[in-house]
């Protein structure tokens, strides 16, 4: 599944199996050489983190990063997130929204 961004601070809602391999791409659309990365899982009810996601770049100066989801997870709606440090930046987060397992 790919998924293009064009702006900062997008929303995507992803749904998943649980057990099932679940991972996106994601094209920010801009040079994300040298950025770090951070993604998760949290409670809706709390906010408390629930799990972390793996964020790899697939192509840097294309700004293509890719998130797989825990296949672990109980089933249930969560949100989630992607965020990224640019250097000599703060902390941004770049794209939000629900994910859902069933």
């Amino acid at each position: 599944m790919a998924v293009n961004f064009k702006q900062i601070n997008a929303v995507a809602n992803i749904r998943g199996r649980r057990n099932d391999d679940l991972a996106a791409s994601v094209d920010l659309d801009v040079d994300v050489t040298g950025y770090t990365w951070t993604s998760g899982v949290v409670s809706v009810v709390d906010g408390s983190a629930v799990a972390t996601c793996s964020v790899s770049v697939v192509a840097a100066t294309a700004g293509t990063v890719q998130v797989t989801w825990p296949t672990d997870m109980p089933a249930g709606t969560y949100e989630w997130f992607l965020t990224f440090d640019a250097p000599g930046d703060v902390t941004r987060k770049a794209i939000v929204g629900t994910f859902e397992v069933t």
